[in-house]
C-alpha cells in the first residue's frame, strides 16, 4: 500500500472515531432520584439523537393507580416530548415526582425546556457536532 492511501485509509478511521464519539454525546442515559409518594423513586431518561428515547424507574408504587400513572405518563412525555401532560387523578405525587425526575435529567442533557418561561417542552439539545 503506497502512503498516499495510508494517509486516507487513516484519515478514514480518524473520521470515523470522531463522529461516534459525537454520536455518543447525544445517545445516553440520565438518571435522577427523587421521593415519590411510597419511597424514593430513580427515574433513568434515554436520549436518543436528541430526543426521549425511552422512560424507566424503579418503580415502588402503589400497585394498581400509581404503577398505572408511570406507565402512562411515560408513553405520554416520550410521544409528545415535553413534561407538560396531565397529572393521573389518583396519583398525584406520584405523577409530579415522575415528571420533576424527567426534568431534571432533561436539564443535565442540555435540553432547553422554556417556552415563555415555563419548562414545558424540549426545544434543544447541546452538541459537540458543532465542534467536529
Amino acid at each position: 500500500m503506497n502512503t498516499t492511501a495510508k494517509f486516507h485509509l487513516t484519515a478514514a478511521a480518524f473520521g470515523v472515531l470522531i463522529a461516534s464519539s459525537v454520536y455518543a454525546e447525544t445517545n445516553q442515559v440520565y438518571s435522577n432520584t427523587v421521593q415519590a409518594h411510597n419511597a424514593p423513586m430513580t427515574v433513568d431518561v434515554i436520549m436518543k439523537d436528541g430526543k426521549i428515547a425511552n422512560i424507566l424507574t424503579d418503580n415502588r408504587e402503589s400497585p394498581g393507580v400509581g404503577k398505572l400513572a408511570i406507565a402512562n405518563l411515560s408513553k405520554k412525555i416520550i410521544r409528545n416530548q415535553t413534561i407538560n401532560v396531565d397529572n393521573v387523578t389518583g396519583a398525584s405525587v406520584t405523577s409530579m415526582a415522575l415528571k420533576y425526575a424527567v426534568k431534571k435529567n432533561l436539564e443535565a442533557a442540555g435540553a432547553d425546556l422554556s417556552i415563555s418561561g415555563t419548562p414545558t417542552i424540549v426545544k434543544q439539545f447541546r452538541s459537540s457536532l458543532s465542534s467536529v
